[in-house]
């Protein structure tokens, strides 16, 4: 690893310019989520790129109402 970013797991305008700036340089092939938080935000950028992602799983995950239906 090269390069660390800290952002607010709220903050996905953020978190998207910062992979798109990645993306730039270099060939992203993952995603970490270094806590519950963000889990959701940091399968966005993923999705948004066409990376293969569990789509909705990112949000049923975390959601226990969502995980019951």
């Amino acid at each position: 690893m090269e390069r660390l970013e800290f952002l607010a797991a709220g903050d996905l305008a953020g978190i998207l310019r910062q992979v798109v700036a990645w993306a730039a340089e270099y060939d992203i092939r993952g995603v970490f989520a270094s806590s519950e938080t963000f889990v959701e935000p940091g399968a966005r950028p993923p999705t948004s790129s066409g990376s293969p992602v569990s789509g909705p799983g990112r949000r049923v995950c975390r959601n226990k109402h969502l995980q019951r239906l």
